[in-house]
């Protein structure tokens, strides 16, 4: 029995070293995903259809989120006190937060000034290029780091969205608890034995 109980131990351990990998490595690994997927297919700005819209939409949808990112920060800020938050300080995982908040707001601003600029570029007839012996279809190739840029900061925002909503679902129950817990009767001890 103890055996089990120790390999169970085990495996959750190694679930959670993985899960703590791909937390990390979420947004590169998706967007070279996407990026790849393109870039395999050969899609240019010329092929897609309405992409003035969809450069100007994905501007607009990259100020939303950074607007939304820095709202959550403001958030964190007023709940410093609470107990989760003094959980995340003693277990050193502040300086994640700041650099999941930091990466995600810098490829925000990346993800709209790349799509202003290939507005303006879309257009743009590409020369292919020889690099270290592999010929480099610039046209296919600023489509993807397109891609690579937009998929990284959406995955980016996701992954911090979704702890600072597990992080406000912590504070919200530890709220619950403190009014359930205030809802018990305590009575004074210096009147309790008068007569």
């Amino acid at each position: 029995m103890k055996d089990l109980k120790l390999l169970l131990d085990l495996g959750m351990i190694k679930i959670k070293t993985l899960m703590y990998y791909l937390e990390r490595i979420f947004p590169v690994l998706v967007a070279l995903i996407f990026s790849y997927n393109v870039y395999s297919r050969g899609v240019t700005f010329t092929k897609v259809p309405n992409i003035g819209e969809l450069l100007a939409a994905s501007v607009n949808i990259c100020s939303i989120l950074i607007g939304f990112l820095a709202v959550m920060i403001s958030i964190m800020i007023s709940i410093t006190g609470r107990r989760v938050v003094k959980l995340i300080r003693k277990n050193n995982l502040s300086h994640l937060f700041s650099t999941y908040f930091l990466v995600a707001i810098i490829s925000g601003f990346l993800a709209a000034i790349s799509s202003m600029v290939f507005t303006v570029l879309r257009d743009h007839s590409w020369e292919n290029i020889k690099l270290y012996g592999f010929q480099l279809d610039m046209a296919v190739f600023t489509f993807a780091l397109w891609i690579f840029i937009i998929s990284y900061f959406v995955s980016a925002a996701i992954r911090i969205i979704i702890q600072l909503f597990l992080i406000l679902k912590m504070v919200f129950d530890e709220g619950e608890e403190k009014s359930e817990a205030e809802k018990v009767y305590k009575p004074d001890k210096a009147k309790a034995f008068r007569e």
